[in-house]
């Protein structure tokens, strides 16, 4: 190939701080995005440009990965690499680091234009849409998750979004990551181009700037995994716009039918005309989802160890079992003995290690023999453990949840001063076959606030494993994330 000479950069020639231009990865609305390597690895470098970034290699714009802006500002709000500086300061602060594009530095390029690196995390979400068209249940389920994890957080510590889209979510591992915050933008007043205002809200449309506005645009981005197609139809940014306006989705047959039956009512919920009728946060957004994908998630998804593994990892006698109609073991045991020393579990081997399905639910049940104490404890007989019928009030990060703990010994709750996080192994034992309380699995003896709970088994150094309830299944959430506490301690006597 003959060496071309472009406008300002060179292939493979020093672009900033010896690392060399190696390819275009994708225009955004702020700026052009290169992949660059250094002598050790490579990286992503966002150039940040007062005039029409088609800088390097004049990519057509069927190739852009988000289409330039309508502007005529751009020259008085360029964003300097302070500002930058500043605002990504901030998301670290608010322990958000691992939900967003690393910012590994900022600077400017051998011509001096401003600049960020960024870890390079390869293909977008835009990316994979592009070659897939649509995802399968499972994969647009483990984006949607971590695309709710992360916006949480971000309303947890009061940080907006306001420009999600495939181009600017990426999956890093097993987690979901952003970029292009929109505080990150040279203007924030520029006016969307169609490929964006599929994404906005109706109150977007006026400017308002909230957490209402990530949530639907996360709830858009389901819909587009899911069926391959936007939830609102038109060929123009106007009839997007008046589509999104009238919010019409659960009057238009055709594009529900797009999506599985049972994930109509959510769909329906989110993109309702007012706000106050639509999920309150995030985390109430998830639950939905939970509830509404259960039947397509556990759907001939059942698998089962060895009896002789089960007996091995769990360290349980079991006598006999068998299936039941569903084709789900059932277990009936005799001096239980449930791992209580937490232990450190990867994404790849967390079904094996916590013996679970497909769909992350127990493969055999416990036939606890509970008795109801009037201290607020529970004691399961079959286990000879003891449990709090309730728990935390209110959901905790990691470290709240060990203060929690400390004030249960402290005060010596139920009369014990030995309470301590349960291990997956243990939250377990309490899943029941079917929904018992409400709309969880769990026996109704215990509160049903307490409907997802943190484990004391990790994940990584910042992340650990969780029960919830409302699907009877095993996940994981960053430390800085919430779950409920419910206590437990063995019965010595």
């Amino acid at each position: 190939m003959i060496e071309k000479k472009f406008q300002t950069y060179l292939p493979d020639r020093e672009i900033f701080k010896n690392y060399l231009l190696r390819d275009f990865i994708g225009r955004g609305q702020n700026g052009v995005v290169y992949l660059v390597e250094n002598r050790f690895r490579k990286r992503a470098l966002k150039v940040f440009d007062k005039s029409d970034p088609g800088m390097a290699f004049h990519i057509p714009d069927d190739n852009l990965e988000s289409s330039s802006l309508e502007s005529s500002s751009l020259e008085s709000s360029s964003l300097e690499s302070s500002s930058l500086e500043s605002f990504y300061k901030e998301l670290f602060k608010g322990n958000l680091s691992h939900h967003i594009v690393d910012v590994l530095e900022f600077g400017r390029t051998v011509s001096r234009e401003p600049c960020l690196l960024m870890e390079y995390l390869g293909e977008s979400l835009s990316k994979i849409l592009g070659q897939k068209n649509m995802l399968d249940i499972h994969e647009s389920s483990h984006y949607f998750q971590g695309l709710l994890k992360g916006l949480a957080m971000h309303e947890k510590h009061g940080i907006l979004h306001l420009n999600l889209k495939p181009s600017n979510i990426f999956l890093s591992g097993d987690t979901v990551k952003f970029s292009d915050h929109l505080h990150t933008l040279p203007s924030a007043l520029l006016k969307p181009f169609k490929r964006d205002t599929i994404f906005f809200s109706p109150e977007a449309f006026e400017g308002e700037r909230s957490h209402w506005v990530d949530r639907w645009a996360a709830a858009a981005l389901l819909f587009l995994m899911i069926s391959g197609e936007q939830p609102f139809p038109g060929d123009t940014a106007t009839e997007i716009r008046y589509a999104i306006k009238r919010c019409a989705i659960k009057k238009n047959l055709s594009r529900l039918q797009l999506i599985p039956e049972p994930l109509h009512p959510f769909f329906i919920k989110s993109f309702q005309t007012k706000k106050e009728d639509r999920h309150q946060s995030a985390h109430d957004m998830l639950e939905s989802y939970y509830s509404s994908v259960e039947v397509l998630l556990h759907a001939s998804l059942f698998s089962y160890f060895p009896e002789k593994y089960l007996q091995t990892r769990h360290h349980i006698d079991i006598p006999q079992r068998h299936h039941d109609k569903q084709g789900i073991i059932t277990a009936k045991y005799k001096n239980i003995s449930l791992r209580n020393e937490p232990v450190t579990v990867s994404e790849d081997d967390f079904q094996r290690v916590f013996g679970l399905d497909e769909a992350g639910r127990p493969l055999v049940y416990i036939e606890n023999r509970y008795e109801e104490s009037k201290k607020g404890t529970i004691i399961d007989h079959a286990t000879g453990l003891i449990w709090q019928q309730s728990g935390s009030e209110k959901a905790l990060n990691h470290e709240e949840s060990l203060e929690y703990i400390y004030s249960l010994n402290l005060n010596k709750f139920g009369g014990y001063g030995d309470w301590r996080i349960p291990t997956i192994a243990e939250l377990i034992s309490l899943v029941e076959k079917e929904k018992l309380n409400g709309n969880l699995y769990i026996n109704p003896l215990f509160d049903h606030l307490q409907q997802w709970c943190w484990s004391a088994d990790m994940r990584s150094s910042h992340s650990g494993w969780f029960l919830f309830y409302y699907l009877g299944t095993v996940y994981w959430d960053f430390f800085d994330l919430d779950n409920f506490v419910r206590a437990v301690r063995h019965n010595i006597s």
